[in-house]
């Protein structure tokens, strides 16, 4: 499965995340297995792994992050606009 934003596209690799968009940025928060989140803008991809977040947006350098104080900060401060919980098997899609 591929989801796209305006900012990146997100290839599922057997596994469950929260995708988040806002007008200028997309954020991925992985809770099982790994994702693969390309920026449209400019082909730069990151795989990410269990128990990790990246952000797809101008200037953000795509990595796989741990820190959540930054997750805080970025949601407390960013309009979410959309919000999908993805999973890869129907017995446990939220």
């Amino acid at each position: 499965m591929i989801l796209v934003t305006a900012q990146a596209e997100a290839r599922v690799l057997g596994t469950k995340f929260t995708l988040t968009t806002t007008t200028n940025a997309t954020r991925l928060d992985v809770s099982e297995g790994r994702v693969r989140l390309t920026r449209t803008a400019d082909g730069a991809r990151v795989d990410v792994p269990e128990g990790r977040w990246t952000i797809a947006a101008t200037g953000v350098e795509p990595a796989a992050r741990r820190d959540l104080m930054f997750r805080t900060t970025w949601r407390s401060t960013t309009q979410v606009t959309s919000m999908w919980r993805i999973a890869t098997t129907p017995r446990s899609v939220m």
